[in-house]
């Protein structure tokens, strides 16, 4: 049976040939088959450094020695590797080299604590000859295409033994749809198959890819040195996908219908009501066909109620394997396919494979979550010792060490400074909360971290200062203090390179209530000095409006509203749209907004503030402006909830698959969820009197 892709290149042939026959949109057609081209960028990025370096390490030569020396060339790269001046010749103990992402980085700890030295400390336990030593090569964000490079160039150390530690960084769909023929292959899918055959298509090329550049070189990689393969496992336990509306387009009305079966769902579970929970969750996905995360989700919150921690595995799983198909941000993570790749990899040469979703299930006795992680992927402490625990097992026979458990090695007191351990714990605290979390898994990293060290307590003061300043973080001395102080390091490290210079900074009403509570628990005054600095700062005057559309006041830097993919203004990928803002004392403001409802018709939105209808607003296909008047009853000092509620029919499903399909053919931005309004300007600004 032909797969996907030769099915849709062979579709593809016969409606090129037939529109060529019958004067058809020829370029279109040759535009998808690769014969015409546009600018897209879709040439691949290098996959290695310089030919003869390892990573940002170039070759030198000492003595007659070869070394590798950090390159200042490379200078703002360095943060993503190990904090290492040189790769020094290998000596007389085994050599170990770990080749990872994020997590064998040991992101939240690096580089006061990482994987490579806990994995080095308990290989000591194997009482290995001569000794062992772990070369840290793992790298934050390294792609599935980087990862064979990197391998290659790493033989040049010497290894005895390469682990690997990948697969959270392979979903990206972006990069598995590149040049004309595959951009038209992949759209033809999509037209044909809707977002659920896409989604597979996707899928079938991730396998396929993974085939090409890792597995069928690990066997002969194998031949010469040792590998063994680490299976990374998901935050299943807490990490919620289910957003309002995660549904990509479905055909005809299915986007109404589903979204009339999700908030009957929610309903139902709230009210504890679980077999029509689960009713409705099961024709939500009879709709989406698996493309969303929030029935599977649904599914697995009954199960759980009902005590079966077990069967929601499965479920939760195929929640976070739902939205493969997104090009929007989406958390690092190890899908079903690329798990079950890994672990084919398994005696193919020298490999050995170590399955730590088996390991962890089998420590915790239940499903992953807090007890071992800090966010989707990345492993706390204790999360870190028994991923390295079980490879030092498996590891230690291979280098000629004694056989060890590995539930004796994870058992060993290993554990970082309370200081460090803190700072990870607070930065994972800003992380949660910028990807979208709940109050109560944000303010578990914050209690926790002020538990474990008071000292931390100073940095979340001047994060909540940071955060209510008007000025950038750049020019604000809490913020110099969070990117310089004299901390441990992690959180240094964290802040400096992911706050300051990537993200920018928030309103963050969720994240700082949540400092700010965890702070007042432990007998630190906090609550009130955050709303005299917001009020001072951000408050609504009549001189200062508010602009809500601008990024200060995302809900988080991961909101797909904000992605505005091939539009410059503001897209409702929900029927609610939710935005804060701060006024300096309750006194009546003006809303103004500039909306328009792109499936057309005449309907209207409901506007409130503070749980409060505001205003019932006309909506049409044209653009509208809309002033409203909310009266200072509605309005309290400090931060104010405003919502949008808008209809949930949007144009049929297939329009918005063809949208998507042509954008996805011409190597433009496309996007595959549904648009439920749009808006050009929403402000707020003091009442004239």
């Amino acid at each position: 049976m032909p797969d996907r892709r030769e099915s849709a290149l062979k579709s593809l042939a016969n409606a090129t040939a037939l529109a060529l026959t019958q004067d058809g949109d020829a370029f279109r057609l040759l535009h998808r088959l690769g014969l015409v081209t546009a600018a897209s960028g879709d040439t691949l990025p290098p996959a290695a450094a310089k030919p003869g370096w390892i990573g940002i390490w170039e070759p030198r030569s000492e003595n007659g020695a070869s070394c590798f020396q950090r390159s200042r060339e490379r200078a703002s790269e360095w943060t993503s590797w190990a904090d290492r001046e040189r790769l020094e010749p290998k000596g007389e103990k085994k050599r170990v080299v770990l080749v990872g992402e994020s997590v064998a980085r040991g992101y939240f700890y690096d580089p006061r604590i990482t994987p490579a030295q806990v994995l080095e400390t308990l290989l000591h336990r194997a009482e290995v000859p001569g000794g062992v030593e772990v070369v840290d090569l793992a790298k934050n964000d390294l792609d599935g295409l980087s990862v064979g490079p990197l391998l290659a160039s790493a033989l040049a150390l010497q290894p005895d033994l390469f682990v690997l530690f990948v697969g959270n960084n392979w979903a990206q769909a972006p990069n598995l749809v590149r040049g004309g023929i595959e951009r038209g292959a992949a759209a033809t899918v999509l037209r044909e198959q809707g977002v659920a055959g896409y989604k597979a298509y996707l899928e079938e090329k991730l396998v396929g890819l993974f085939d090409e550049r890792l597995a069928g070189n690990l066997a002969a990689l194998s031949a010469r040195v040792p590998v063994v393969i680490l299976v990374p496992e998901f935050n299943l336990g807490d990490w919620r996908f289910d957003g309002p509306a995660d549904a990509p387009w479905l055909p005809g009305d299915g986007n109404r219908r589903w979204l009339e079966s999700f908030f009957a769902a929610r309903q139902a579970l709230a009210a504890g009501r679980l077999g029509e929970a689960e009713e409705r969750a099961r024709q939500m996905i009879d709709l989406d066909r698996g493309t969303a995360s929030a029935g599977f989700t649904v599914l697995a919150d009954c199960r759980r109620r009902q005590g079966d921690e077990a069967g929601s595995r499965e479920l939760l799983e195929r929640a976070r394997d739902a939205h493969s198909w997104e090009i929007t941000a989406q958390p690092p993570r190890p899908l079903t396919v690329v798990q079950q790749a890994l672990r084919r990899t398994a005696g193919r040469g020298r490999v050995t494979v170590v399955d730590l979703p088996r390991v962890f299930e089998d420590w915790l006795g239940g499903l992953p979550d807090r007890r071992l992680f800090l966010d989707y992927c990345h492993l706390n402490a204790d999360g870190i010792r028994l991923a390295m625990a079980a490879a030092a097992a498996a590891i230690a026979p291979l280098i000629g060490g004694r056989k060890v458990d590995h539930r004796e090695l994870a058992a060993l007191p290993i554990a970082p400074p309370p200081e460090v351990e803190a700072e990870a714990r607070f930065a994972a605290a800003v992380h949660n909360a910028h990807w979208g979390q709940p109050f109560a898994i944000v303010h578990h990293h914050c209690a926790r971290a002020i538990a474990v060290s008071r000292r931390v307590s100073e940095a979340m003061s001047q994060f909540l200062e940071l955060q209510a300043r008007r000025a950038p973080a750049w020019m604000c001395a809490a913020g110099e203090k969070l990117a310089m102080g004299a901390l441990a390091g992690p959180l240094r490290r964290y802040f400096h390179v992911y706050m300051v210079y990537s993200q920018g900074k928030f309103l963050d009403v969720l994240l700082l209530e949540a400092i700010s509570a965890a702070l007042e628990e432990a007998g630190i005054a906090a609550r009130e000095r955050l709303a005299s600095l917001r009020r001072q700062e951000q408050g609504v005057t009549a001189a200062r409006p508010a602009d809500l559309l601008s990024s200060y006041y995302r809900i988080a830097w991961t909101s797909r509203d904000w992605m505005r993919t091939g539009a410059f203004y503001h897209r409702a990928h929900s029927p609610v749209s939710e935005f804060s803002f701060v006024c300096a004392a309750a006194a009546p403001v003006t809303l103004q907004l500039v909306c328009r409802r792109p499936a057309g018709g005449d309907e209207s939105c409901a506007v409130l503030v503070n749980g409060s209808q505001v205003a019932s607003l006309a909506l049409t296909g044209a653009w509208m402006t809309h002033r409203i008047l909310v009266p200072a009853e509605s309005l309290k000092a400090g931060v104010n909830a405003l919502e949008i509620r808008w209809p949930l029919g949007t144009r049929p499903g297939e329009a918005g698959i063809e949208n998507a399909a042509r954008d996805l053919e011409a190597g433009l931005p496309y996007s595959l969820l549904p648009t439920f309004a749009e808006i050009d300007s929403l402000a707020v600004s003091v009442a004239a009197p």
